[in-house]
Parts: structure tokens; C-alpha cells; sequence
């Protein structure tokens, strides 16, 4: 008796976003992930890591490392440079990333969609999870998918095609942001939307984290960039009364926590380097695109626009802080401790950290740099240093808080540098034990 083949899923799309959803799926089902990329340098690179059973970056979530290893051991996670694995899936999630300010954007998604619409089969579920837009699924993608399909004789209602974006947070919890995540979907049908929910409970915790249907693919595209912007929003609004209180020597990290006593208030962030990475400095303009290219509304975006802009310049403020102790930067040694653009993670992508590195440069300093996870590229034109001699140094910033520099005793530092940290990164600060040891440190959110 023939032996019946295993059910196999395609995650198109190999990044930070696509590798740990291809854990996830090989972890928690009996199916095989066929992770595909492009057939590029980057794409072969990435082939090259996953064979040799090694991650594209670098991490220190222990839990995605561990189930990588799992999963590659029981052969159930390959990896391709081509489409023709999705001919054999039931299942396809494409989680590339997207953005209409680089050339042929919407260009290469239409491609993408188009080369897909000619080998997938009937009856097979296909997951967009790529933030877009609003309406692009309705306005582009839908059309395209109808019209080639039509070719091969399939009609769209002969497949399942659903959004469901993607809620992920590199770093220490990689793996638990995704399985343990509230998950908002819609299908282009309510036989999709059913196909979907289905899927989507086997591989997240949806008994403690139930899933969230919305009434269309617009919807749901739309939540997405809401919840981005908001973000983005409080940001900016945050650095503005940053820049208050250093001017005028208020103390907002004490004033931060009297209001987050309140329940409605609790979330409300703390004063940083910059807002950084794929999602938040680029998500906020896709309304602005979608309104005028897409769904052509003609809607404005005061608050959004001015936010935006607030946040692009956002490093200033702590080069302005900085500049009231330090007000030459030129021949002096500063050693910079963190270039990623968040903690835990090795991604550089419109990170704060490494505009301040570039613009002390700039301004003449000599400068270092010490990250516990990117490794230095000779492209950044950076010194890096792989271990912390304090005493080298003038003034040290600490920028980005990976895990082993939060547990840093801040007791051993020598005395002959300042400090700066401008992120949040230490929660508490023995002041008084400094003032005796003659050490000068000073945090973004507190009073010089």
C-alpha cells in the first residue's frame, strides 16, 4: 500500500519575519515548511546559513534557537531559491517585506503574485502577512490573482485567499511574540476567512489568545498600519516633551512614572535614541500612499506627517543633551555601546544607533563602537571593538540595552569617562554612589 505524502507549506520570504513563522509551522504541525527566497546573493547567503543549520541573524532567544534545531533535525524545514515548491503545497504564506518608496515596489509584488497565480492549485490556502497599504489586496492583488487564474481555467473562489498580518518582536521572545499573539485576519470570501481560522489555530496558542476575524482584507490591512502609526505617534509626542524638559531641567522619567498609574496611561513610553527598524519608520505613509495611489480619497494626514518628521530627526535631541557636557565632539574618544536598532536583535535597518555613530563621525569624534550581536561590515566604514575597556575612553553612550549590557554592573565603571544613556537602558541608577566615586552619569530622561 502506497504510503500518503505529507502536507507541505511554502513561506515565501526568508527574513526576519519568515524565518521564525517557518519554525513555528514546522514546530507545532506535522507539515513540511518549504522556506523560499529570492535567487540572489542575499537569498543564496541565506540558503547557505539555514543548510548548514545556522539562523540568517543572529539571536538570543533560546526557544527559537532551540525548535530551529528541532525541526532541521527531523528534516522538516528545507529551504529554495525558486516558486516551484508551492505546486506541491496546500498552504502558502507570503512574508516579504514591502515598501512603496524603493523602485519597482509594487512592481516586484505584482510579480510575485503573478508567478504564484501560475502554480498554484485548487483548493490551496493562500496567507498574505506582508504589512501593505490599505486596498492593495482588494485594488491589485485580488484582480491580478482573478485574471491569471482565469488563463488556467481556476476560478479565485478555487482557492483560499486571506490577510493576516503579521504581530512579531525580534529579540529575546522572537518565538513566544509570534505563538503567544492576539492575530487579526480576513479572507476574500467566508469560505477563505473559515480556511484560515482553521489553519491559524494550529499553529498559534488561540485558547489563551484568541483570533480576531474583520469584515474584509481592507480592514484588516488598515489595522495593521493603525497600530504602527499609533506607535509612532506616542513617539513623537514623547520626543517633544523631551526636549521640553531637557531645556528646562524637568525630570520626565519620575513624571512618566507617576502617570502610568493610571490604567488608561500605562502604556505611554519612555524617552529614547530614535525610533528605528522596518516597520515604524515606514508603515505611518502607507496611508498617505494608499490614499493617493490606491483607493484614491484624497485624505490628509496632519498628525501622521508631523510625526513622521519629528521622528526622522529624533537623534538630535540626544545629540543636543549629550552637547551640554560635551561641546566638542572633534579628536575626542567616544565609545558608542550598541548600533542595532532595538535590543536583542542584530538588525541595523534605519536604526538610531547607527545615524549617532555616522553623525559622530561626522562632527570629528573618534569613535568605537561595541554591539553584542551585529557583527561590523567593512561597507559602514565603523570601528568596532570587541571588548569594554572603559578606560580608553572620554565619553561612553550606551545606546542600545542587549541583555548583556542591562546586566552590566555599573559599579565597575571607571571613572575617568562620562556616561550617557540615552535609551532607558538602566532602570536604577545609584547616583548617590557615583557622586562618591567621582563617576559622571547621566540619562536622557533625567535633569543635567
Amino acid at each position: 500500500m502506497e504510503k500518503s505524502k505529507k502536507k507541505e507549506v511554502a513561506v515565501i520570504g526568508q527574513g526576519y519575519i519568515g524565518v521564525p513563522m517557518s519554525v513555528l509551522i514546522a514546530h507545532n504541525t506535522n507539515f513540511i515548511v518549504n522556506g523560499i527566497d529570492k535567487n540572489n546573493i542575499q537569498g543564496n547567503k541565506i540558503k547557505e546559513n539555514l543548510e548548514k543549520n545556522l539562523l540568517p541573524f543572529k539571536t538570543k532567544d533560546q526557544e527559537l534557537l532551540k525548535k530551529f534545531q528541532k525541526v532541521k533535525k527531523l528534516n522538516k524545514y528545507k529551504i529554495y531559491l525558486n516558486l516551484d515548491p508551492i505546486k506541491r503545497c496546500k498552504i502558502i504564506i507570503v512574508s516579504v517585506g514591502f515598501d512603496f518608496t524603493k523602485k519597482n515596489s509594487i512592481k516586484n509584488l505584482k510579480k510575485l503574485f503573478f508567478d504564484i497565480s501560475n502554480k498554484i492549485k485548487k483548493k490551496t490556502l493562500l496567507i498574505l502577512e506582508t504589512t501593505l497599504p490599505p486596498g492593495t489586496s482588494e485594488k491589485i492583488i485580488i484582480p491580478l490573482l482573478k485574471k491569471n487564474l482565469n488563463k488556467r481555467n481556476i476560478s479565485i473562489n478555487d482557492i483560499y485567499f486571506a490577510y493576516s498580518y503579521e504581530r512579531v518582536t525580534p529579540g529575546s521572545k522572537y518565538y513566544d511574540s509570534i505563538f503567544n499573539n492576539y492575530r487579526v485576519y480576513a479572507g476574500f470570501n467566508t469560505l477563505s476567512s473559515r480556511v484560515c481560522e482553521n489553519f491559524l489555530k494550529k499553529i498559534i496558542n488561540t485558547k489563551k489568545y484568541p483570533l480576531t476575524k474583520l469584515q474584509n482584507i481592507k480592514d484588516c490591512e488598515t489595522c495593521k498600519i493603525f497600530e504602527n502609526t499609533y506607535r509612532a505617534v506616542n513617539i513623537a509626542l514623547l520626543d517633544e516633551f523631551t526636549k521640553f524638559s531637557i531645556e528646562n531641567k524637568i525630570d520626565i522619567k519620575k513624571i512618566l512614572t507617576a502617570i502610568r498609574l493610571r490604567k488608561t496611561h500605562n502604556n505611554i513610553m519612555n524617552p529614547g535614541l530614535g525610533v528605528g527598524g522596518y516597520c515604524l519608520t515606514k508603515d505611518p505613509k502607507f496611508l498617505s500612499f494608499s490614499s493617493k495611489y490606491i483607493l484614491k480619497s484624497n485624505s490628509k494626514f496632519p498628525i501622521i506627517d508631523r510625526s513622521m518628521s519629528i521622528n526622522s530627526k529624533m537623534v538630535n535631541t540626544s545629540i543636543s543633551f549629550i552637547k551640554k557636557k560635551i561641546k566638542i565632539f572633534k579628536n575626542k574618544k567616544i565609545l558608542q555601546i550598541g548600533i542595532s536598532y532595538k535590543e536583542d536583535v542584530d538588525d541595523i535597518r534605519f536604526s538610531p544607533s547607527a545615524e549617532l555613530a555616522f553623525k559622530l563621525k561626522k562632527m570629528g569624534a573618534i569613535l568605537e563602537i561595541y554591539d553584542t550581536l551585529f557583527t561590523s561590515n567593512d561597507k559602514m566604514s565603523l570601528n568596532f571593538v570587541d571588548e569594554l575597556n572603559f578606560k580608553r575612553y572620554d565619553y561612553v553612550l550606551f545606546c542600545v540595552g542587549h541583555k548583556k549590557i542591562k546586566n552590566i554592573n555599573l559599579k565597575k565603571l571607571d571613572k575617568k569617562p562620562i556616561y550617557f544613556d540615552l535609551n532607558n537602558i538602566f532602570k536604577k541608577v545609584d547616583y548617590k554612589y557615583f557622586k562618591r566615586k567621582k563617576i559622571k552619569f547621566f540619562e536622557l530622561s533625567k535633569p543635567i
